[in-house]
């Protein structure tokens, strides 16, 4: 099963690596590396590697973050891309 994080606004490199998308994302805390499907609006799919990028935890309202997708270029990423997180799998 997968969950849609975001459908991206934007893409562009800024300090480390891979490429940051927009809109910004509210999430759970953990910033560990997960997998996820991008899904170009060519209806072509490519897996990546994803983290979470936190860009406010102060204040009253739940933390925000940019989602980074690692090893990917924004030209990879082009605006109206749905990316998808792929559940991980739970052992028996």
């Amino acid at each position: 099963m997968t969950s849609v994080l975001l459908v991206v606004s934007d893409a562009f490199t800024t300090r480390g690596s891979g490429v940051l998308v927009e809109p910004r994302v509210t999430f759970d805390g953990n910033r560990a590396p997960f997998d996820v499907i991008l899904r170009l609006p060519t209806g072509e799919e490519m897996r990546a590697t994803a983290v979470f990028e936190v860009a406010h935890i102060q204040g009253q309202h739940a933390p925000y973050a940019m989602l980074r997708v690692l090893d990917k270029t924004p030209a990879d990423i082009p605006k109206g891309t749905t990316i998808t997180r792929v559940a991980s799998a739970t052992p028996p």
